[in-house]
């Protein structure tokens, strides 16, 4: 009994984590293109945490349009000449 105990609380520790599992990497690898990646985050986030909701799949892609929107600042204030801190800087 102990050990169903202990790897219960183990799992528990693990959910409180990582609070959304691997759905940040999915995003991310998703953002990069690398479908091996995904499909292997889809499986691990799968055998942790149980099937993928449409709830979570709302939450990758906001997660995907998020890092094309600062992709897209980033290559905004490089062309311009401003760091990440909205210093100006000369090329």
């Amino acid at each position: 009994m102990k050990l169903i105990n202990n790897m219960s609380n183990q799992l528990k520790m693990q959910n409180e984590r990582y609070a959304q599992g691997y759905l940040p990497k999915i995003a991310y690898h998703m953002f990069k293109g690398n479908d091996e990646k995904i499909n292997y985050f889809v499986k691990r986030q799968e055998d942790t945490y149980g099937p993928i909701t449409p709830t979570q799949i709302s939450e990758v892609e906001d997660m995907v349009d998020d890092l094309h929107a600062d992709e897209a600042v980033l290559r905004a204030a490089d062309a311009h000449g401003v760091d990440e801190e909205g210093q100006v800087f000369w090329n």
